[in-house]
């Protein structure tokens, strides 16, 4: 804030009448066609001797060359370009440009028609490429409107600003293409912002609109793709001066996606951050669900929180790979990749990938999590009731006290999913609290160097069924916090084998302190297992947890949670003992559909990537099966 009045005390003296070029008439222009100026020296002259009022159009194929500063200072004017967009182009090559405004009367109504403004290169952080101060002969009392139509600002190099006006702007079917302005790209101080299906591409900023020092901000129907800017929009506030405060009137039918480090994708208000609310650019095909065919990473989490899906169904474009994080609070639905496991998160930096937050009755199925080199955790939970069907978390190595999945206290269930080829420090998974079940699961060729494969804290109810185990280095396979209140509801027909298990050499769940041994009671599996990964020895301080949070989190202003780290107490170490079962050992996992082929053997550190050439195609399984809602 105290920025902005910095700003807007600049832009106010900034009004400095720029010299007036000198003249002739129109001519016949060289379509042989069109009567018009081909030159900048006879337009401005023209203009002024109009008294205001009038067309003045410029000839096709014409560059006006507004280098050391041209002035417009008539009112009631429309200057259009006698050909299409690009025709007609007006550039600089220093610090200044085009300055609308008068120091004598009021200026209104200016418009300029199919305009291309390129080629600004300034140096001077106090200047803009197109300025219009409209109440410097009124001393401000009175303010007028300068308009855009149809107009193109492109490839433009700004140290401070490309567009600005005190008063108000007025953006119809512009284009804002390739800019960079080391401010602000488009702005108004004292008086209202209107934009209208404009499109803002592949510019950078560190704001692309702004409404400053009062007034109103409108933008319909527009698109911003591919931005680099902290905020796209932003109407500002002063807390000192409620009277300087600018306000949105109307924000609808706009478009987002692709912006890079932006806090807001909308429109920023004070603390507020209102969502830009389409989920394509000025159209595209619905379906029957009453959203978008299909989505992807631009619309997902708006299209949730928007409720867009009438079904609660949100499917998600085959190929899809988000690169940003994904956050779920809305109850009764389900993320579905359009073809199972070719859509997902891969190559992942971010924390989380995916975070599941106050909700409840949520499935995602048939998504892919690989590739993540980010801290904490890839995908977390803190909420009611999260299935997760035919998903695969492959090849993760989340960095410090990390794991690949944390549930926080959520009743969490795994059913045919693949953990495999996984390196953390803390888990592969750990839940503090709720219920866990995986069933009919692979976790195989993980890496552990400071914990178990599965780890159960808190007050947890573990169940693993028809699930295997094979090929991890781990200090123990699954354990279960007994002293703190976690414990084992159903264990059946798991089987493992192939494990480097260096502190509790236990094919099966070992129990609280004393590491009792209640061992896995399946005899085979139908899993293709090879040699386990070699890699460097954990130590043997005991099992730890996550260094997980115990607290909700918060989100972001990017959306993302942000979380504060517990380190639970580690677990001193004693001998093994071997507990038997209570029932025979059944002969094998019977409801396994996977079939993990073998994977290659890297010596030391993170193991390698299974090379999973034979594994059967999930979306062969589980046909007719209903989600859980």
């Amino acid at each position: 804030q105290t920025g902005s009045k910095m700003l807007s005390a600049l832009l106010l003296g900034a009004a400095a009448t720029l010299p007036i070029l000198t003249s002739s008439a129109p001519i016949l222009c060289s379509d042989g066609i069109t009567m018009g100026y081909a030159d900048g020296p006879s337009l401005s002259a023209d203009i002024e001797m109009s008294n205001g009022g009038g067309e003045f159009i410029i000839c096709p194929n014409t560059t006006l060359d507004v280098t050391g500063g041209a002035q417009i200072s008539k009112s009631d004017i429309l200057i259009s370009c006698g050909g299409g967009i690009g025709d007609c182009i007006v550039t600089s090559s220093d610090d200044y440009g085009l300055y609308i405004g008068n120091d004598n009367e009021t200026i209104t109504n200016v418009t300029f028609d199919g305009l291309m403004f390129t080629g600004y290169n300034s140096t001077n952080n106090e200047t803009s490429f197109v300025f219009a101060d409209t109440g410097a002969g009124s001393n401000y009392t009175e303010l007028g409107v300068v308009t855009f139509e149809s107009c193109a600002f492109v490839g433009n190099q700004a140290a401070g600003l490309v567009l600005g006006a005190i008063g108000t702007l007025i953006l119809e079917g512009c284009l804002f293409s390739y800019n960079a302005a080391e401010l602000i790209l488009v702005y108004t101080v004292l008086g209202d912002i209107e934009v209208y299906e404009s499109d803002f591409d592949s510019n950078s900023a560190l704001i692309l609109i702004s409404n400053l020092a009062g007034g109103e901000m409108t933008i319909k129907d527009s698109c911003f793709k591919d931005n680099f800017a902290l905020l796209l929009a932003l109407a500002d506030t002063d807390e000192d001066d409620p009277s300087m405060d600018s306000s949105v009137a109307e924000s609808s039918g706009n478009y987002e996606a692709g912006n890079l480090l932006t806090l807001c994708p909308g429109v920023s208000v004070g603390d507020d951050c209102i969502l830009f609310d389409a989920f394509e650019c000025r159209g595209g095909d619905s379906n029957s669900t009453g959203g978008p065919a299909c989505y992807d990473e631009s619309n997902l989490a708006l299209g949730i929180e928007m409720g867009s899906s009438e079904t609660g169904l949100y499917t998600v474009c085959n190929g899809t790979d988000f690169q940003s994080s994904v956050l779920v609070t809305t109850s009764d639905t389900v993320i579905a990749c359009e073809e199972p496991l070719n859509c997902g998160f891969s190559d992942f930096f971010l924390t989380p990938a995916l975070f599941v937050f106050n909700a409840t009755n949520v499935t995602i199925t048939g998504m892919k999590f690989v590739g993540y080199t980010g801290e904490d955790f890839v995908v977390g939970v803190a909420a009611n009731k999260v299935y997760f069907e035919d998903c695969d978390f492959n090849d993760n190595f989340p960095s410090g006290n990390g794991t690949v999945f944390l549930n926080l206290g959520s009743n969490v269930t795994f059913t045919q999913c693949v953990f495999e080829g996984n390196a953390a420090e803390s888990a592969v998974i750990v839940s503090e609290g709720g219920e866990l079940v995986i069933e009919e699961s692979d976790l195989s060729m993980n890496n552990v160097t400071e914990g178990g494969i599965v780890v159960a804290l808190n007050d947890t109810k573990l169940s693993v069924t028809d699930t295997c185990m094979s090929d991890n280095n781990a200090l123990g396979l699954v354990y279960v916090e007994l002293e703190a209140g976690a414990s084992l509801v159903d264990a059946f027909n798991n089987f493992g084998e192939d494990n480097t298990l260096t502190l509790a050499s236990c094919d099966g769940f070992v129990m609280g302190e004393s590491l009792a041994c209640t061992p896995f009671d399946g005899t085979s599996c139908l899993f293709e297992v090879d040699d386990a990964i070699v890699s460097a020895a954990p130590s043997a301080s005991g099992f730890s947890g996550t260094g997980a949070p115990t607290s909700a989190p918060v989100p972001s202003p990017s959306g993302s949670p942000t979380l504060a780290p517990v380190t639970p107490a580690p677990i001193t170490p004693a001998p093994v003992t071997q507990v038997p079962t209570t029932s025979a050992p059944t002969s094998e996992p019977t409801k396994a559909k996977k079939k993990k082929k073998k994977g290659k053997k890297e010596k030391g550190g993170k193991p390698g990537k299974a090379d999973k050439k034979g594994k059967k195609d999930k979306e062969d399984k589980k046909k007719g099966k209903k989600g859980k809602m």
